[in-house]
């Protein structure tokens, strides 16, 4: 028993031995730091997932925000350096979750409480967050924000009410399903009216499509898992329709993805 554990203790030893030499010799691969910022609008300390490409002194960068940072951020650095060279290489901070519901939905719905929190939220982005991300990181003058399901929710509300807040809007897969299409429907109403002032949108649908049926039929249907498509599919629709001042935009339908697959393919596409 003795020598077991003289030989456990000497192998645990001979671990961290090992592990604080390369620590030292720093031959790790890092891809961004743990930030925080303390916020005077949720009440809480939120944390970031913060990545910044490797430039010259002088060198400033766009900024692609992600929701979900917790899920989302390490396939964006690596989507963001596969492309480098063919787009900006970017600085991507990842917004990590404290309550989702709560921060990423546009209207209180009694069975998702607590929800109806996206315009504190929202208030957060702009007087809080991007401020500090700017006073403290490279950035450029261009900002970039992307969403997957009820994070696409949340971008199209920033997209709807707060325009100017970013240049460029990703909706992945978006939970426009949200409150009975209700609150949907009220911006698909606005679209002919609105300029949007040279911004730039990319919605993307994945194929929850029920077996037997296509996007015609499914708009028939009234099982949970066509929600989103029979509500992306009339909103690209009505903006295809409206052709809105100042939006360039796409949307592009996945067939062989799913809600959760969705997210990956489409943040190369819309980037």
């Amino acid at each position: 028993m003795v020598r077991t554990m003289k030989l456990f203790l000497t192998t645990f030893l001979a671990i961290l031995g090992l592990s604080a030499a390369a620590q030292k010799a720093d031959n790790r691969i890092v891809i961004g730091t743990i930030d925080t910022v303390k916020s005077k609008i949720l009440n809480e300390t939120r944390t970031l997932l913060i990545h910044v490409p490797n430039g010259g002194k002088e060198e400033h960068f766009p900024v692609l925000y992600i929701l979900d940072g917790e899920s989302h951020f390490y396939s964006a650095v690596g989507i963001v350096k596969q492309m480098a060279g063919v787009i900006p290489d970017m600085i991507v901070v990842g917004i990590t979750n404290t309550v989702r519901d709560r921060d990423l939905t546009p209207t209180v719905v009694e069975d998702r409480n607590p929800s109806g929190g996206s315009e504190n939220f929202v208030a957060f982005i702009e007087k809080e967050l991007i401020p500090y991300v700017d006073s403290r990181y490279p950035t450029a003058p261009y900002r970039v924000f992307s969403g997957h399901s009820l994070g696409g929710l949340m971008v199209m509300d920033a997209f709807f009410n707060h325009t100017n807040l970013f240049n460029a809007y990703i909706a992945i897969d978006p939970s426009l399903w949200w409150d009975n299409q209700r609150w949907i429907k009220k911006y698909e109403s606005e679209l002919p009216n609105r300029h949007f002032n040279n911004k730039s949108l990319f919605v993307a649908i994945a194929n929850n499509i029920p077996a037997g049926m296509d996007t015609v039929s499914v708009m028939n249907d009234k099982t949970e898992m066509s929600l989103i498509p029979r509500a992306v599919l009339p909103f690209v629709a009505d903006l295809r329709k409206a052709h809105p001042a100042g939006l360039r935009w796409t949307s592009k339908f996945y067939p062989n993805e799913r809600h959760g697959t969705v997210e990956l393919n489409a943040e190369y596409d819309a980037l």
